[in-house]
């Protein structure tokens, strides 16, 4: 009887520590979506909750935009300037580029931190769509990212 009671309580003490593990994995919200050229995903993450001297729920997260030219990177070597764009229900930004006579895109993957640390009273949700632009010397592709 005890030896049955001991590793009842064993599973029980495993199936805790899953539904725990479980919960911080699902905090990750991803939002994806391509254009002709790019594809893209938008990544929060890390997202911790606290409550402020108000009482309110008070967000912090981490948030990057990965954006990749689907096609060959020869095709980049031309560009003059660049410009990735974001918008979401509650933040902006970009990130943008004039390349010299000497310089050139060099990776297809352009990373972008959108900011992480900040405690604020907002934060994505899955419903939310991110908004993204990618302009190449004036050519400009425009991608809607949804979460899955």
């Amino acid at each position: 009887m005890k030896k049955a009671s001991v590793v009842l309580i064993g599973i029980l003490l495993f199936i805790v520590t899953l539904v725990g593990c479980s919960k911080l994995f699902s905090k990750a919200l991803i939002f994806k979506g391509e254009s002709e050229d790019w594809k893209a995903d938008f990544r929060v993450y890390n997202i911790e909750t606290s409550t402020n001297e108000d009482g309110n729920d008070v967000y912090t997260a981490d948030k990057t935009l990965t954006v990749t030219y689907k096609n060959d990177l020869a095709d980049l070597a031309t560009v003059k300037t660049w410009e990735i764009s974001y918008e979401s229900v509650w933040y902006g930004g970009k990130q943008s580029e004039t390349l010299t006579n000497n310089s050139s895109i060099t990776d297809k993957v352009f990373t972008i931190n959108c900011g992480g640390g900040q405690s604020d009273l907002r934060i994505e949700n899955k419903d939310n769509v991110i908004k993204v632009s990618v302009n190449i010397d004036g050519e400009i592709q425009n991608l809607e990212l949804k979460s899955d």
